[in-house]
């Protein structure tokens, strides 16, 4: 079981305006569920602060348990306003195409636009729990500019960690993992990560 509601709850108390939520979204995974060729959105959440964040916690954990599904927390917080700057274009562009999924252009919206008004925070994404491996990564973040201050949190998940940082030179990452002789990793800069998941199929395999 990942349930990591108590690592991201803080993050809450960093939000600096009334405008600003955390994106929270219930999914099933199509390579976990025959559901087709697409991932399936169960629930869309929209949290402003950390009270109304843990108040769902059983309704998400129930989603989860019920649908075989995973729950993925944004890591960077949106902006109402931008956000629906966002959602004007996308049902602009909608229109355009002749779309019949305009419900789907908020959900979208959201996941594309995060809060300029923060630091934007990466994901090192990492299919291993050998911490000597990660150091050695990691050590080598702390070689890029800007130097300091640029790894923040753990978030376990399934099969590995998500280690959380802020932006730093990708070019500098990519020539000294080379010269280490290690292999790429997937470094993901506005994507979720993972707040519950607990399927027994899943980690008896």
């Amino acid at each position: 079981m990942v349930d990591n509601f108590n690592i991201f709850a803080p993050w809450f108390d960093n939000l600096s305006d009334q405008g600003d939520f955390y994106f929270v979204q219930v999914i099933q995974r199509k390579k976990e569920c025959n559901i087709g060729s697409n991932n399936n959105v169960i629930k869309d959440y929209h949290f402003f602060d950390k009270k109304s964040f843990l108040s769902k916690k059983e309704e998400i954990v129930t989603l989860c348990k019920t649908f075989n599904a995973r729950a993925y927390f944004w890591i960077n917080p949106r902006n109402c306003k931008q956000v629906q700057y966002e959602i004007i274009r996308e049902v602009l562009e909608a229109i355009e195409c002749n779309s019949k999924k305009l419900f789907k252009c908020v959900s979208k919206a959201i996941g594309q636009r995060r809060n300029t008004d923060y630091k934007s925070k990466w994901i090192l994404d990492f299919d291993t729990k050998d911490w000597n491996l990660i150091n050695k990564y990691l050590d080598l973040v702390r070689e890029c500019r800007p130097y300091t201050n640029i790894i923040l949190y753990y978030v376990p998940t399934v099969n590995g960690i998500h280690v959380i940082t802020l932006g730093f030179d990708l070019g500098q990452f990519k020539q000294k993992i080379a010269i280490a002789k290690l292999d790429n990793i997937d470094i993901h800069k506005d994507n979720p990560s993972v707040l519950y998941h607990n399927d027994d199929r899943t980690f008896n395999n």
